[in-house]
């Protein structure tokens, strides 16, 4: 699912970087000031919550349907899985500056870069997850 999701990051990267708005990035911009706001009081529950209606936002911004229909049917199939990633604070930490990197890239509309850093930031999600299932099965 995760391999899926991150093909589907790839084309969302892409096409919110070409029609997402001024407004819309500045609406991004105080929602990720949000997240990191949460990350600093330590506070996971919101942090998950605002990561993923932060993702829902870009994918609904893409304004195409698939798309965004796609990535919410399988967000929500690895909703459970996606709240191990962030177990460790190192992790937790990374995850934040992935987020800060990729809207970098969203602020100069780099569509290729955007597209690559959102495919990166879920293939490290996915890594920390595989890692958080092995330490509970040992």
């Amino acid at each position: 699912m995760f391999e899926a999701l991150g093909g589907l990051e790839l084309q969302i990267g892409a096409r919110l970087a070409e029609r997402i708005t001024d407004d819309e990035i500045a609406e991004l911009v105080a929602m990720h000031d949000t997240l990191a706001r949460l990350h600093a009081q330590e506070d996971r529950t919101g942090y998950f919550r605002q990561n993923q209606s932060i993702h829902g936002f870009m994918a609904e911004t893409t304004r195409n349907r698939t798309l965004r229909d796609s990535d919410a049917a399988l967000a929500q199939r690895v909703y459970r899985a996606r709240t191990m990633a962030n177990c460790g604070h190192d992790r937790w930490d990374e995850s934040l500056a992935e987020h800060l990197d990729f809207m970098a890239s969203l602020r100069v509309r780099d569509r290729e870069g955007l597209a690559r850093k959102l495919k990166l930031h879920n293939d490290l999600t996915c890594t920390a997850v595989l890692g958080s299932l092995s330490a509970i099965r040992e």
